[in-house]
């Protein structure tokens, strides 16, 4: 069974000497984690607009908009994949580690379906929205709800034991590696894929620097 950080029951509260709650110890962990999730926002956005600013120079503006399109599918996809397990397993009041392998199942097959159902539709919705060329892209960064699928449990224990400056670090250098990948790929001329490829790899490496962080690691099971 996966250990527990020191300080933290398996009911999610933090407990001080001989077993009492630690209240204070809670409100400074919940304080140092609102600031680590204020800096991860501030430094996320900061990158993402600088590397908008290079990438506009390099990209024609049709190959942002493909790009505008995948990206709002993306964003809808990632919202529902796991629908709503990652947010319950970061509130559950019981033992997680009861409850985990069954999450890491449901959130992956889920991702799966969604996926699968979403390679199919790309071709219809792109030419819904008068972009027909932007299925083979908006596929491709499709797939970072797989990724997501894969590693959202130990990335939401992150949260649950209030480690947002682990986290913050794992996006920092997924932006940083989404960044450099795209503007790599665009100044060799590969145009809107850039940007895919950038996000996909930027989040591949971000997800498994949260399984490195975390200290809860859970096989599929049910």
């Amino acid at each position: 069974m996966p250990s527990k950080p020191e300080g933290i029951m398996t009911d999610g509260a933090i407990l001080g000497d001989e077993g009492r709650p630690a209240e204070r110890t809670l409100g400074a962990a919940a304080r140092n984690s609102l600031g680590w999730t204020f800096v991860n926002n501030v430094a996320g956005r900061s990158l993402t607009f600088i590397s908008s600013l290079v990438l506009a120079r390099l990209l024609v503006p049709r190959q942002f908009g493909v790009f505008a399109i995948a990206l709002v599918v993306y964003s809808l996809l990632i919202s529902l994949n796991d629908v709503g397990i990652s947010a319950t397993i970061i509130r559950w009041p019981g033992d997680v580690d009861e409850v985990a392998p069954t999450a890491t199942t449901l959130i992956f097959l889920t991702s799966l379906i969604f996926y699968g159902a979403f390679f199919v539709a790309a071709p219809y919705c792109c030419r819904l929205v008068g972009a027909p060329d932007a299925a083979g892209v908006t596929r491709l960064l499709a797939l970072a709800i797989i990724v997501d699928g894969i590693f959202a449990v130990p990335t939401g224990m992150l949260t649950r034991y209030f480690q947002q400056y682990r986290r913050t670090i794992a996006d920092l250098v997924n932006s940083v590696v989404a960044t450099v990948i795209s503007i790599m790929l665009a100044v060799h001329g590969y145009g809107v894929w850039s940007l895919a490829w950038g996000r996909l790899i930027g989040n591949l490496v971000g997800a498994i620097l949260c399984v490195c962080f975390s200290e809860h690691r859970y096989r599929p099971g049910f």
